[in-house]
């Protein structure tokens, strides 16, 4: 089944930017990962942004052995990534249904549902960060020159006097 990304993303109830930090085989279902997560942004869902989650990462069925799963999920360790999907007893479970268009990479996925759901996205506070470092330059470059200027008049009043 496929829908689009809009879809997907109204339907869920948890849309989580999240880095993975671990992640151990699931107790509870037949195949699949369960990855422990920092969660970045909460886009949508009950959680605190900062705080530690858990997403189960299903297996691909058949097509995949116990140990390809774990090496599949250890190898998302550092990576960021967007989650849709349900939210229930404590761990997220990523919407199953495979979303259309593909070619977007999780940055990508994150800057639209940000758009999507009417908040600002990243590159739009870009101005103010270059703004805040520019009036820091200038209070530094300030500092200085006044410093300088100081030097200069009690050397010159020492020399005077």
């Amino acid at each position: 089944m496929s829908a689009s990304f809009e879809d997907v993303l109204s339907s869920s109830d948890a849309v989580w930017w999240v880095t993975v930090t671990g992640s151990q085989p699931s107790a509870w279902a037949p195949r699949g990962e369960i990855l422990n997560v920092k969660i970045n942004d909460a886009l949508k869902g009950p959680v605190t942004v900062g705080a530690a989650g858990r997403a189960y990462l299903a297996s691909c069925g058949p097509f995949m052995t116990a140990g390809e799963e774990k090496q599949t999920a250890e190898s998302m360790v550092g990576r960021s990534f967007l989650l849709m999907g349900s939210y229930e007893k404590g761990i997220l479970s990523p919407d199953s249904t495979v979303v259309m268009p593909q070619a977007t990479s999780e940055d990508e996925k994150y800057a639209r549902a940000l758009k999507d759901l009417g908040r600002a996205t990243p590159s739009s506070h870009r101005w103010a960060a270059w703004l805040t470092l520019g009036l820091l330059v200038g209070l530094l470059v300030s500092a200085v020159l006044v410093m300088r200027a100081r030097t200069k008049r009690s050397n010159d009043a020492a020399q005077a006097g």
